[in-house]
């Protein structure tokens, strides 16, 4: 035990672990086999922050056409302004905002909003989907923020998603050297084609995709990236396989689609998909 106490304190620097969550779980399968007489701890990883998609029609602001074009000053003031309205509205609970588009009508925002889960599963003590799109709405429609006076909010066509860290390998994919550069059409276009393949995989559950790095293997690449689901889409099939619809178990349903994703695509033929790592995405 005093072993694994000095094992943990020299690898658990979050400079050197990216996922200390996977540590965690080292940690605890190193205890449950010790022969020692301790008491088994029980170690439950919960998603510590959730994303809701959510559309706000904003009357009292005019739209310009400059708002289109997402690096514009227009368009960065809107979301500050959009953003800072959202903290005072769910001081507390929320971690993060992202304005995807901003349209005419008077300016209507389309948004991402990430909350701490536990905060907000308990100011709404319910975890129904509907239930907590209706106190989202009705929270951002009654605040006494002015620039969300007469706000109209949609959450209904825009449902719930959750956000997964993935990692993969796969064997026999020759390295390009103008992988190591984001900007590359080489990049971009090996992204474009693992991004389809997970469309593929995943059919009508996944919304969005992305690879932040591609790394250099024996005879492999390593993909790094995040894959974004429609979780009530994931539960509803969860539970017409009798399968749990816990978080944890979502996690599961990930990486087993993803053991089965050379069978489906043509992008992983004749290659072998190794050391998958699917986690729900932290707070950011």
């Amino acid at each position: 035990m005093k072993g694994l106490t000095n094992d943990f304190q020299n690898k658990s620097k979050l400079s050197e672990r990216q996922n200390i969550y996977g540590y965690i779980n080292y940690i605890k399968d190193e205890i449950e086999n010790s022969n020692e007489l301790i008491t088994k701890p029980a170690i439950q990883l919960a998603p510590f922050a959730v994303t809701y998609d959510v559309k706000v029609k904003l009357p009292q602001e005019n739209f310009v056409s400059e708002m289109r074009d997402t690096d514009s000053a227009d368009f960065k003031h809107m979301q500050k302004k959009y953003c800072d309205a959202m903290t005072k509205v769910f001081d507390g609970i929320r971690v993060k905002c992202m304005v995807y588009q901003l349209s005419n009508g008077s300016v209507e925002v389309v948004s991402s909003l990430h909350f701490l889960w536990n905060k907000l599963k308990d100011l709404v003590d319910d975890t129904a989907s509907e239930k907590i799109y209706a106190y989202i709405q009705t929270t951002i429609e009654s605040s006494n923020v002015d620039f969300l006076h007469d706000s109209l909010v949609s959450t209904e066509e825009m449902p719930e998603t959750a956000k997964y860290i993935v990692e993969l390998q796969l064997k026999g994919m020759s390295w390009e050297n103008d992988l190591s550069y984001s900007n590359s059409s080489t990049y971009k276009n090996k992204q474009r084609d693992y991004c389809e393949a997970m469309k593929q995989t995943f059919s009508d559950t996944m919304t969005g995709c992305e690879v932040y790095n591609f790394g250099k293997g024996d005879y492999s690449i390593f993909i790094d990236g995040y894959l974004y689901f429609n979780t009530p889409k994931m539960k509803e099939k969860a539970k017409a396989k009798g399968e749990s619809v816990d978080w944890g178990n979502l996690r599961s349903i990930v990486h087993n689609e993803l053991k089965k994703a050379a069978n489906k695509t043509t992008f992983f033929n004749d290659m072998d998909v190794e050391n998958i790592r699917v986690e729900l995405q932290q707070a950011y």
